[in-house]
């Protein structure tokens, strides 16, 4: 038919894109737990995450202390934690599922890396 597309079949794909093919080999391939630390993309994902990770902690860790440090909120300082904690969990979930959901729709047209 003459509808303008043009379809590929799974094997004729590393005619087309000669990098797609060999990112897509090494990463069925897999990487050894020694070679990991010698890879950037280990690197980026570990630092990213780590910062992720931390900042999220010391929020959840230290909401109690924050609640009590403004002399307003003081006096129910042990209902307004629970309150924010459990703001704190609806939008944390929320982000998760907005940002996976984003990912997922963006990953034909950006690489994971880089998003």
């Amino acid at each position: 038919g003459g509808g303008g597309k043009v379809v590929f079949r799974r094997h004729e794909m590393a005619n087309v894109d000669p990098r797609s093919h060999a990112a897509n080999k090494a990463a069925l391939e897999g990487v050894s737990p020694e070679k990991l630390p010698f890879l950037v993309d280990f690197w980026l994902f570990f630092t990213a995450m780590m910062l992720g990770i931390g900042a999220g902690v010391t929020v959840v860790n230290n909401l109690s202390q924050m609640v009590s440090a403004y002399p307003s909120l003081a006096p129910d300082a042990a209902a307004t934690s629970r309150s924010l904690m459990k703001l704190l969990a609806c939008t944390n979930t929320l982000g998760r599922l907005a940002s996976g959901s984003l990912s997922d729709k963006l990953a034909h047209k950006v690489g994971r890396v880089q998003f």
